[in-house]
C-alpha cells in the first residue's frame, strides 16, 4: 500500500522540476548555413536567458543578380533576442538550438581582400558596412537540420569607389556611398 502512494508523490514532485526548467538560449551553438545568396559558418553565443550573440563568416554572392556568381568574404555579428522561448515550452515546441522567433540587429563588414572567381575581381576597392534590424524565425528539422527565413530594412555605407545611392553627399565617385540595405534572410542549416 505505501508503494501506491509513493508512486503519486514521486510523479507530482517530476512534475514540478519539469516545470521549473528556465527557459534559455543554449550557452554555444556552432553550425554552417546556405542561401540562395552564399554561404556560411556560425557561432551563437549565450549573452543572457533570451539574448545571443550571433558571429558569422561565410562567402556571400553580393552582386550575383547582375553578373552571375561572384563570391566575396562577409564578417558579421549580430545580437539576437529570442523572444517567444516560453510560449514555444508551454505548448510543447522545440527549443533546442535556439530554435524560435527572434529580433536582431544585424552588422556585417565586407572587406575588399578576394573574390571568387578571381578573374573577375575588379580594381575598385569595394568595401562596405552594412547595420540592418532584422525579424526572423529559427525551426529544427530533425536532430541536426534547420532553417531559417527573416526580413529586414537598414543602411549601407560603401567605400569611395563602392556602388550605391549617395544620399547623404554629392553624386560623384569620389564620395563615400550611401545605401538602402535588405536582408532577405533565407537559410537552410547543419548544427556541428
Amino acid at each position: 500500500m505505501k508503494h501506491f502512494l509513493l508512486l503519486p508523490l514521486l510523479c507530482f514532485l517530476f512534475s514540478l522540476t519539469t516545470n521549473a526548467q528556465e527557459v534559455s538560449v543554449e550557452k554555444s551553438v556552432y553550425g554552417l548555413q546556405t542561401g540562395f545568396w552564399g554561404v556560411w559558418a556560425y557561432n551563437e553565443t549565450k549573452l543572457g536567458q533570451k539574448w545571443a550573440l550571433r558571429s558569422e563568416i561565410g562567402l556571400f554572392d553580393y552582386f550575383g543578380l547582375a553578373e552571375g556568381l561572384h563570391f566575396e568574404p562577409i564578417l558579421t555579428l549580430e545580437p539576437r533576442v529570442y523572444f517567444n522561448l516560453n510560449k514555444r515550452l508551454a505548448t510543447g515546441k522545440r527549443i533546442d538550438a535556439n530554435s524560435g522567433s527572434f529580433v536582431a540587429f544585424k552588422t556585417s563588414l565586407r572587406p575588399d581582400i578576394f573574390t571568387i572567381p578571381v578573374e573577375r575581381y575588379r580594381e575598385e576597392r569595394n568595401l562596405s558596412v552594412s547595420f540592418v534590424p532584422f525579424i526572423g524565425t529559427r525551426k529544427n528539422i530533425g536532430e541536426k537540420f534547420n532553417y531559417e527565413i527573416g526580413f529586414g530594412l537598414g543602411v549601407e555605407y560603401f567605400s569611395r569607389e563602392g556602388y550605391g545611392i549617395s544620399l547623404f553627399g554629392a553624386e560623384d565617385d569620389s564620395d563615400p556611398k550611401f545605401s538602402p540595405a535588405f536582408n532577405l534572410h533565407l537559410r537552410i542549416g547543419y548544427k556541428l
